[in-house]
C-alpha cells in the first residue's frame, strides 16, 4: 500500500493534474494506495509520524521540497521507509538533483517500475534535511518567500534582492566532538 502524501497548495500550476496522474497509473495498475492531502504546514510530517510509528511504510510526495522536508522529518526510522517524488512545487531543487522527472507520468512509472535507491540525508540536531541544509542569508530568503504572499521563482528573486539589502548576519557557535 502506497501513502500518498498530498501538498495541494505546492508551488507548481499542474499540482492537481499530478495528482491526477498518479492515481489514473495506480488504478489503471490495480495498485493499492491512500491519499493524505495536507491543510497546514508542518502536516506532512504529523501524518507521517503516525503512519511509521509501527515501522516502514511506502511514502509518496505530491509536492515540493518543503513537503518531502517534513514527510522525511515525520519518518521514525527513514530506513525503514521507500519514499518516491511527483514533483509538484516550486523549485523542485532535489528532483531535479536526484535525477527525477518533472514529468509525473514519467515520475509514477519511475515509482512503480524503478529500483528503490538508497539516499543519503542530512541530520543537524534533530532536523533531517535532504538536498542542503543551511543558516545565514539563505534561510533569511527562504523565511520571507514563506511570510510572504507570492508565488513562483519570482518569490525567491524578490526575495534575496530583500535579503541582500537588509540581512545583518548572525552569531553562530559550533560543537563537534565535544569542542567550541
Amino acid at each position: 500500500m502506497f501513502h500518498i502524501i498530498d501538498n495541494p497548495t505546492a508551488g507548481k500550476k499542474g499540482h492537481q493534474k499530478n495528482l491526477d496522474t498518479v492515481q489514473r497509473a495506480f488504478d489503471g495498475r490495480g495498485v493499492e494506495y491512500c491519499i493524505h492531502t495536507t491543510t497546514y504546514k508542518n502536516e506532512g510530517k504529523e501524518i507521517v509520524e503516525k503512519l511509521t510509528q509501527d515501522g516502514g511504510k511506502d511514502i509518496i510526495v505530491v509536492g515540493g521540497d518543503g513537503t518531502i522536508h517534513e514527510v522525511l522529518n515525520g519518518m521514525k526510522n527513514p530506513a525503514e521507509c521507500r519514499l518516491g517524488i511527483i514533483p509538484s512545487g516550486t523549485g523542485n531543487d532535489f528532483a531535479e538533483a536526484a535525477n527525477i522527472s518533472l514529468d509525473a507520468a514519467k515520475a509514477v512509472a519511475l515509482i512503480l517500475d524503478g529500483e528503490a535507491k538508497e539516499t543519503d540525508y542530512i541530520e543537524v540536531g534533530e532536523k533531517r534535511c535532504m538536498n542542503i541544509c543551511g543558516l545565514g542569508m539563505d534561510v533569511d530568503v527562504l523565511e520571507r518567500c514563506n511570510r510572504g504572499k507570492m508565488r513562483g521563482k519570482l518569490k525567491y528573486l524578490m526575495s534575496l534582492v530583500v535579503s541582500f539589502f537588509t540581512y545583518k548576519g548572525m552569531k553562530v557557535t559550533i560543537e563537534s566532538n565535544g569542542e567550541k
